[in-house]
């Protein structure tokens, strides 16, 4: 040690300061009184230096012949129980390597290496070293062993165990702070099982804590506890650490077969591994807990035959992480990875669970639900993580949730190949929760029944955003990729794209009809590809009962899509539906009574209306009709579908027919058929038939209107979009079809590129509650307009700006659907997609 500012005089203990010439010192403080007052403060910073820095190293060797007073490596104590009795808070235990069992040469059921001081135990040595780095755990392995007979049979927990000690390692309350336990092998512990005892007899096979413990470099295999079968941490271990641990080959018979965190706070279970386990919920378990950390850990193998939850269980604990984890041939009856079980937290916070850049694959039940994972009455948080080869015999190939009010939430996740002999191949979307789901991908996952990635219903309200479904089947049932059951069911879907999925029934892309009325389903900015079913190849929408259910689908293209009898890309039954700037090319139905793009029913005494506004059908083909089937029942139904600014050209087939009833169709004018077959409908002054549209590349599959286009500024500007399909403005008079020529610029606003200036939060808005932020050069007066997707103008409000940054908050009287946010300057004009649910 060195004299504080800066002095030449150095120090080894108290004794060489009082050595030192003060009158050298002094010639350096300038006066004795400073030197005295400095020198004091040097011998109680010494004093306290010397007491943190005395911690003894106490050894313990099983065949040590010296003292046994633990002193050195040749007087080590033979006893590990003798060392815990001996110690003094602050000592380190250095254990070589060997076998010890508790109770020492007269070993019981009861026995148990005690730890009533705050030390730090390592194992791992030889018993020749002298420092901590030298130690090598891997190869001395230091057991410690509740097997008293030595007789245990590996992975039979019922046969010679009666002799085992019911714990191996008891860390008590109140200490002076946290116990490291650090290179150990843990072995043979039993508890019992009868919870009518005070929970030591039956919680935590190996450890039983009673305080704050940082277990590392452990392993534990052949422990049994009827709740936590290798460690349980009492609510008086907050804050512990479990790292670098192998949890292999242990059981649990009710709660865990490898680590029970009771009502910890702050605990962190990092880098370990839970293998081969026989676990009744999960190897890892975090009961009413806060701010737990699991990270960076493996769970594989892990069996559990008579309940939920193979590898990991959550039970109403709030601000839980599980992250960079692997889930690998799980298997339980329920849950075959993960259980979480929310129902008695009042939060509805999606970060209550956030499970992080984990990876699921080829976890399956037995018998239940969720093939890996199970959300009961949950709000959690999916980001980043991967599904695969998760197989339900139930409902959930992948996922099987459950919500009652609260918030689920889905990012950059994937899952693949899931399987359900029930309902959803990947996931399950039920209850009367809320559902985000952005930027996901969905693979050849399957489902016997409704839903081959999700199926939904039970009244949630979901949002899909930004995905991918590729390649997702209902095997015997309707929705190959999405399906919706029951009142009140919403699903609104933007951005996405759907590619070769197939239902047997109903629905290749997206199902609604399944005992519902008063659904509503919204598409916006998708893309539907090549689905197959048998009605509705890409979207099939219908209700029953009262009230009715709605259908929106705007600013969408569907292509390709093939239905073995009606409805090549939309089959709707009863419902009311708003169809804006859409393309339908090439859809094929091959039954009789068809429409190639579109077939539209009415079958109850419910009134149908339908409006199609500014879409494109081309190239469609049905053996009836290649554009738009209409047909009506011979009972009391009735429909009524408005037609504006439409072009319809199937090359061919027919535009239109009547399959049979008396629906009615009539045109608000700005139509255009390359046929006669519309004539009594099309009789707008506006409207042309026989027209041929001159699209600007139909072999190449562009439908964009040529330059010379008869469809050019031949629209009608009421009610119009003021967006086509590719969120172009819609200049001069509309165009007809779903595409807007750019090639003429428009006087008055100028629309800007947006470029992060005007941005929405959150967004996807419930209830139509967002905050509006504006960062530009504009100042005074503005107006927000507010479109749905037909073009109608909602709602207008009046806003004033100063220089700088301009943020408000909104509440907005917006129902669930798609809408166009347009806020301007007068001269200038900024444009967002705003999505409510």
């Amino acid at each position: 040690m060195k004299l504080p500012f800066g002095s030449g005089c150095n120090l080894i203990s108290v004794t060489h300061i009082l050595k030192s010439s003060p009158d050298e010192c002094r010639d350096q403080f300038h006066n004795k009184n400073t030197f005295m007052k400095h020198l004091y403060v040097l011998l109680i910073s010494s004093i306290f230096f010397f007491q943190q820095t005395a911690t003894a190293q106490v050894f313990v060797k099983h065949d040590a012949s010296g003292a046994n007073n633990g002193s050195s490596w040749a007087d080590a104590y033979t006893d590990l129980n003798d060392a815990l009795n001996n110690a003094s808070d602050g000592d380190q235990i250095w254990v070589a390597g060997g076998s010890y069992t508790p109770g020492g040469s007269n070993p019981m059921p009861t026995s148990v290496f005690r730890v009533k001081k705050a030390i730090a135990i390592y194992g791992g040595f030889s018993g020749t070293e002298s420092s901590l780095d030298e130690r090598d755990p891997a190869a001395n392995v230091t057991t410690l062993n509740g097997d008293i007979n030595g007789d245990d049979i590996p992975n039979d927990f019922s046969t010679n165990r009666f002799d085992n000690t019911i714990h191996i390692m008891y860390v008590d309350s109140l200490l002076n702070g946290a116990v490291t336990i650090d290179g150990f092998l843990f072995k043979g512990g039993h508890t019992g099982t009868d919870n009518t005892q005070p929970g030591y007899f039956w919680q935590g096979g190996a450890i039983h804590a009673q305080h704050q413990v940082n277990v590392r470099q452990c392993s534990f295999t052949g422990n049994f506890a009827r709740t936590g079968g290798c460690i349980y941490l009492s609510n008086k271990c907050s804050g512990s650490e479990i790292a670098d641990c192998s949890f292999t080959q242990n059981s649990g018979s009710s709660q865990s077969a490898g680590i029970y965190m009771d009502n910890n706070s702050e605990t962190v279970v990092k880098r370990c591994e839970f293998a081969g386990n026989q676990t009744t919920r999960g190897a890892c378990y975090a009961y009413f807990c806060f701010d737990v950390l699991v990270d960076s850990c493996s769970f594989s193998g892990n069996v559990n035959t008579t309940g939920a939850g193979g590898a990991f269980y959550n039970f109403n604990s709030v601000g839980l992480t599980l992250s960079n984890s692997s889930f690998t041939n799980n298997v339980a009856v329920n849950s075959g990875a993960v259980y979480y079980d929310a129902n008695q937290l009042q939060f509805v916070s999606s970060e209550n669970f956030f499970v992080k850049n984990c990876e699921f694959i080829d976890n399956n039940n037995t018998g239940g639900v969720g093939g890996a994972f199970r959300n009961f009455q949950g709000s959690y948080t999916l980001e980043d993580c991967y599904f695969e080869n998760s197989s339900s015999t139930g409902s959930g190939g992948h996922i099987r949730n459950d919500t009652n009010g609260d918030n689920v939430v889905y990012r950059n996740c994937t899952f693949k190949n899931g399987s359900s002999g029930g309902w959803g191949g990947a996931h399950t979307c039920y209850g009367t929760g809320n559902y985000t789901i952005t930027n996901c991908t969905y693979l050849e996952n399957s489902a016997t029944n409704l839903g081959g990635a999700s199926n939904i219903g039970f009244g949630a309200h979901v949002m899909v955003d930004n995905c991918t479904f590729d390649g997702n089947e209902s095997q015997n049932s309707s929705g190959g990729a999405l399906s919706l059951q029951n009142d009140s069911t919403t699903l609104v879907v933007t951005n996405s794209t759907f590619s070769t999925n197939k239902a047997s029934g109903n629905g290749g892309a997206i199902f609604s009809g399944s005992n519902s009325s008063s659904s509503f389903v919204s598409i916006d900015a998708c893309e539907f590809w090549a689905n197959e079913a048998n009605f509705g190849a890409a979207v099939h929408v219908a209700e029953n009962g009262v009230p009715e259910s709605s259908f929106e689908a705007s600013n969408s293209i569907f292509g390709f899509n093939f239905a073995m009898t009606q409805g090549g890309a939309l089959n709707m039954i009863d419902v009311d539906a708003n169809i804006v700037s859409c393309l339908f090319f090439n859809n094929v139905a091959d039954g009789t009574g068809t429409g190639g793009a579109i077939s539209n029913n009415a079958s109850d005494s419910n009134h149908v209306e339908v409006l199609l506004m500014n879409n494109t059908l081309a190239d469609n083909f049905g053996l009836l009709a290649g554009g738009i089937a209409n047909w009506t029942s011979d009972l009391v139904a009735s429909s009524t579908m408005t037609l504006q600014n439409n072009i319809f050209r199937q090359g061919g087939a027919l535009n239109y027919v009547i399959e049979a009833g008396t629906p009615v169709a009539v045109s608000n004018g700005g139509n255009m058929s390359d046929d006669d077959s519309m004539t009594d409908i099309l009789n707008h002054s506006s409207d042309l038939n026989g027209m041929e549209p001159d699209f600007a590349d139909p072999g190449d599959f562009n439908y964009q209107l040529a330059d010379d286009s008869p469809g050019i500024d031949a629209g009608i500007d009421d009610g119009a979009p003021e967006f086509d399909l590719l969120g172009n403005p819609r200049i001069n008079e509309v165009d007809m079809g779903a595409y807007e020529n750019q090639n003429v610029v428009k006087a008055g606003e100028t629309l800007l590129e947006n470029n992060g200036m005007l941005s929405l939060s959150p967004n996807p808005a419930p209830g139509g509650r967002f905050s509006l932020s504006l960062e530009n050069d504009w100042v005074g007066e503005l107006q927000l307009r507010i479109y749905d997707i037909t073009g109608t103008l909602v709602l207008t409000k009046e806003m004033n700006k100063a220089a700088g940054k301009h943020s408000e908050a909104l509440s907005l009287p917006l129902r669930p659907g798609v809408y166009q946010l347009l806020l301007t300057n007068g001269k200038e004009a900024l444009v967002e997609r705003l999505v409510t649910f």
